[in-house]
């Protein structure tokens, strides 16, 4: 069996069954949640509401709204910390001078390798890069790539 093939078995089975089409919708609301969150402040509630409503998100099943929600509370449990690692491999750049959408790729990405039981690092790296695509700038899947591909390599060598 190829190495793709496995990485999308392991990351399915990590998401709950999603395909990789729900998975990147569920990503995507996590993203606009953790940026209201990180610009405006606010409530978690408000920031998953306005995330996951239809006019914003398009039509979304109950699996990838359920995992945008558990993307959206466990980076927020675990902020700190997550930053903090970003922070750690971003040597020159402080989490302050990144931007607001990059550093929340970031945290979706940190929380998938580290948090979600069975999430592939080449699937949660991949989606980063792409979210970095469509919402960065043009800067934004290198620089995300290099850091979530270097915590990918500290994590293989623990």
């Amino acid at each position: 069996m190829s190495d793709t093939a496995s990485h999308a078995r392991e990351d399915r089975r990590a998401k709950g069954g999603m395909s990789p089409k729900e998975a990147r919708q569920a990503r995507e609301c996590a993203l606009r949640a953790l940026f209201q969150l990180d610009l405006a402040g606010g409530g978690l509630e408000e920031a998953l509401r306005y995330a996951t409503e239809e006019d914003v998100a398009g039509e979304l099943a109950d699996k990838p709204k359920e995992y945008a929600e558990k993307i959206v509370r466990g980076v927020m449990a675990a902020k700190d910390g997550i930053d903090h690692t970003i922070a750690r491999i971003s040597k020159d750049w402080s989490l302050d001078r990144m931007a607001y959408t990059d550093r929340n790729i970031m945290r979706i990405a940190v929380f998938e390798m580290t948090q979600v039981e069975g999430m592939s690092f080449a699937v949660a790296i991949n989606e980063a890069v792409e979210l970095g695509k469509t919402f960065g700038t043009e800067e934004s899947p290198r620089f995300i790539n290099g850091i979530v591909g270097r915590l990918a390599e500290e994590l293989k060598a623990v």
